[in-house]
C-alpha cells in the first residue's frame, strides 16, 4: 500500500497540470530520500522493498515535473 500512497496525488499533478500545492522542500527531501532508500534495498537485495521505493520514486518524479514546469 506505501507504494501506492502517491498515486493519488500523481493522478491530480497530471489532471490539473501543475503541483503548486506541494512545496520544493517537501518534494526534493521525498525525491532524494526514495533514492538513497533504492540503493540501500538494492544492496540488500530486498526486491518488495525495492520495488516499493521504485513505484514511488516514479510517481515524485511525475509530481517534480509539474512543480518544475506546469502544462499550459
Amino acid at each position: 500500500m506505501l507504494a501506492l500512497c502517491a498515486l493519488p496525488q500523481s493522478i491530480s499533478c497530471i489532471k490539473t497540470g501543475h503541483s503548486r500545492g506541494l512545496d520544493w522542500s517537501f518534494l526534493l527531501l521525498w525525491f532524494f530520500g526514495e533514492l538513497l532508500m533504492i540503493l540501500y534495498t538494492f544492496e540488500r537485495k530486498d526486491i518488495p522493498l525495492l520495488t516499493n521505493y521504485i513505484v514511488n520514486l516514479v510517481f515524485v518524479i511525475i509530481m517534480l515535473r509539474y512543480k518544475i514546469r506546469e502544462r499550459k
